[in-house]
């Protein structure tokens, strides 16, 4: 059956540099333009970006129980006047009304006011023509914006016809010239009105002006025809408070609740385009850059795919069984004949059935899994050609459990040492796993090493660890790099003496912070000092701290971890 092609993927090259290069500064402002462009983009588009939204609400409504009236008839020279003010242009005002009556209603009880009731009371020698009404309220809003002001709303009618009761009806509408933040606290003109130093034409102008001025709208008028100057004129009007819509200023979080499908479309498009553009800049060279081969770590990857699998183990050692059967009934039976030959394939099964020689059918796995893991520890200590027979002993599955263990370390303590309070800085040798440089930038500040350290302005001891292939079943190998140390467990070539570092004392529990941390502080419960004067007469290398680590691990083996005689050295 012929196969046909479903899926393909491409192969993922890396590029890598330093951080202080033309390539970087290029990608950073790539990136840059990535991210702010859309918002830029969004922003003046318009589309689902809100420049400003309106609610509506019904505001706390209160009457301040401050009005002014004013009456003109025929007879210009002597309006009537009825007011709460005392003076008006710093004259006494007088009060012509024998009645004002004012009441606020709960319609619906919902805990605000729905309606004013207003009346008003006077005699007059002359019919009326014209009426103007002044009413002073407190304004309260809650929901999205906190606003407290006081407003104004005028009543004003003209009459031709001679009139003795009025009656007048209309909205309370506040008027916004602008919009409000939506996390502002405001307090617009919360201050109490005085007409004493305005003009009543200024005091129209300067509630016209202002964010917030109330209107009474819709206004109907109804009146009683005919006129007695025996009776009183009576003015009677009933103003509601009415739902008002609001405009603010959203905020950073409501825009972002719209404008993000907008923004997502817009960096979709440049991401795909600035993957393109780098892809080519950086693969034809016009970006300098270090190439990472991609199928270099798929075969370090997938390496353990090349191991003898379990069974095929199994199939191996099986067929060895037959062949060495096959050969043990033949030698039975030339034994028989009393005959014997020379030819080379009897010698090879005569060989393999020798009494000193073990065949794979003879070898069986361990009763005490555990005990691998201290053969593997041991391997470190013994000599290279011992060395070499242990690491052909070790399990491809052990050395991928090395390297993730590694790998998971690694990524834990890059995630916390760019902190400045970082205790200690890790990195790669050569960017090679199995070997790290350690800097250990903290010790004990009360300590005589801190204060070497301070005195020769040492920034942190240098710590070279070699982590073995049945890591982390073994300790790693650890030794001082610089500077020489004195004392403090530290011995020859920069060996340190720790029965954490050792297999008896290790565990696999272990993390690399854990050993740094016990390092740091066994240097100074030793009283390490800073060598002022090194011993020129041997060796500061790995190959002596070897040797002195191997032999200090032979003595505490002998004695355990005591301090022994001085004559046993």
């Amino acid at each position: 059956m012929k196969a046909i092609e479903l899926f393909s993927s491409s192969i993922e090259y890396r590029y890598k540099t330093t951080i202080c290069s033309l390539s970087t500064f290029f990608v950073s402002v790539v990136f840059l333009i990535i991210v702010l462009a859309p918002v830029y983009f969004v922003h003046h588009a318009g589309g689902f970006w809100l420049r400003s939204r309106t609610y509506y609400e019904n505001p706390k409504v209160n009457f301040k129980h401050k009005y002014f009236l004013i009456a003109e008839n025929e007879d210009d020279a002597n309006p009537i006047i009825c007011s709460s003010f005392v003076s008006y242009k710093s004259n006494k005002l007088p009060d012509h009304c024998s009645l004002i009556k004012v009441r606020e209603i709960d319609l619906n009880k919902d805990g605000l006011k729905d309606v004013l009731k207003f009346e008003a009371r006077f005699f007059s020698s002359h019919p009326i023509r014209s009426l103007k009404l002044l009413l002073f309220f407190n304004h309260e809003l809650k929901n999205y914006v906190q606003v407290t002001m006081e407003t104004m709303g005028v009543v004003d009618l003209s009459l031709i016809h001679d009139v003795q009761k009025i009656y007048f009806l209309g909205d309370l509408i506040l008027r916004q010239k602008g919009l409000l933040r939506h996390d502002g606290l405001y307090n617009l003109y919360n201050s109490s009105t005085e007409i004493d130093m305005l003009s009543l034409p200024q005091l129209l102008s300067e509630n016209a002006k202002r964010m917030f001025s109330a209107r009474i709208m819709s206004p109907q008028i109804s009146w009683e025809s005919g006129f007695s100057k025996e009776e009183q004129i009576v003015v009677e009007g009933d103003i509601f408070y009415t739902e008002q819509s609001i405009r603010y200023l959203p905020g950073v979080l409501e825009e972002l609740k719209w404008a993000w499908m907008q923004y997502l479309s817009f960096l979709l498009v440049l991401i795909y385009l600035g993957r393109r553009g780098l892809t080519y800049l950086f693969s034809s060279r016009h970006l300098r850059s270090y190439v990472v081969i991609p199928w270099k770590s798929f075969l370090s990857k997938h390496s353990n795919t090349l191991a003898m699998s379990t069974r095929s183990k199994e199939k191996v050692v099986a067929a060895f069984r037959k062949l060495f059967r096959s050969s043990e009934k033949i030698s039975e039976q030339e034994g028989a004949g009393g005959g014997s030959t020379n030819s080379p394939s009897r010698r090879l099964l005569s060989r393999h059935h020798r009494p000193d020689a073990v065949t794979p059918a003879e070898g069986s796995l361990p009763e005490n899994p555990g005990s691998s893991h201290m053969n593997h520890a041991s391997c470190f200590f013994k000599s290279k050609k011992s060395a070499e027979t242990c690491s052909q002993g070790v399990s491809v599955p052990e050395r991928g459990v090395r390297m993730r263990r590694l790998m998971k370390e690694l990524s834990e303590i890059q995630k916390t040492q760019n902190r400045k309070d970082s205790t200690f800085t890790a990195e790669l040798v050569n960017e090679n796993l199995f070997e790290w440089h350690i800097r250990l930038h903290k010790i004990d500040p009360e300590s005589k090493l801190a204060a070497d350290m301070k005195e020769l302005d040492i920034p942190h001891i240098l710590l070279h660890v070699v982590f073995p292939e049945n890591f982390p079943f073994a300790p790693p190998f650890m030794r001082v790099i610089s500077p020489r140390i004195e004392k403090g467990f530290v011995m020859e070539g920069g060996a340190i003496c720790m029965e954490l570092l050792t297999p008896r004392g290790w565990a696999s529990a272990y993390t690399v912070e854990a050993v740094i941390m016990q390092f740091a502080a066994s240097i100074v419960k030793g009283q390490g000092r800073i060598a002022r004067k090194p011993k020129t007469n041997k060796e500061f290398n790995r190959r002596s701290a070897e040797e002195s680590f191997r032999s200090l691990v032979k003595t505490h083996e002998k004695y355990g971890w005591v301090t022994p005689p001085l004559a046993e050295g």
